[in-house]
């Protein structure tokens, strides 16, 4: 409808949980322009997929992964008073859910008092940029909601560095992680 009546062109984006070739299949049916690969896949999986997709490709490259999204919000409900509908609380103090073993996942929260759960090390693939682009994706997503204009700027200039041959990168940024990307999920 969207395409229909607006002209817009779709992408089915990284919460439709694209990772397979069936998915890809649907997703052209459906009219997408294109498809965000779920995270949870490998660079061999994404290859091999690439090689026969009927629409064009996009993943993560930078940013925190969302775990969890939830209704409940626990900065609302425990510090303030959103059971009465008067929640008081400033969304933009950070704040943190922490594990048994002392790791902190940051909670972001959105203008609709929904709870989003995010990885507690940031994705980052920058060294393996140019590989992401030889194999057929055709953009590179930075999820830039926890970033400041500034890093948000850093990291996009970076990234065009890179693919330009302006810049080499040999390993992960410091603190962050490469996903799922060469280990997978299991």
């Amino acid at each position: 409808m969207a395409k229909k009546y607006f002209k817009l062109k779709l992408w089915a984006c990284l919460s439709m949980n694209t990772y397979n070739s069936q998915s890809l299949a649907f997703w052209k049916e459906a009219v997408a322009e294109g498809a965000v690969f779920s995270a949870e896949l490998t660079i061999v999986q994404i290859e091999n997929l690439a090689r026969t997709t009927p629409v064009m490709l996009e993943c993560m490259v930078q940013g925190r992964l969302e775990l969890m999204v939830s209704e409940y919000c626990t900065a609302g409900s425990f510090i303030c008073d959103l059971h009465k509908s008067a929640c008081t609380f400033k969304c933009r103090e950070p704040l943190f859910l922490k594990d048994r073993h002392e790791a902190k996942f940051p909670i972001a929260t959105d203008q609709y008092c929904k709870m989003h759960i995010l990885k507690y090390h940031e994705l980052s693939i920058a060294a393996n940029i140019k590989h992401m682009k030889n194999i057929g994706i055709h953009s590179m997503r930075i999820d830039a909601r926890s970033y400041t204009v500034e890093e948000t700027e850093k990291f996009t200039r970076m990234y065009k560095e890179i693919l330009q041959g302006k810049r080499e990168l040999s390993d992960n940024l410091p603190g962050t992680t490469r996903g799922h990307y060469f280990r997978g999920v299991l």
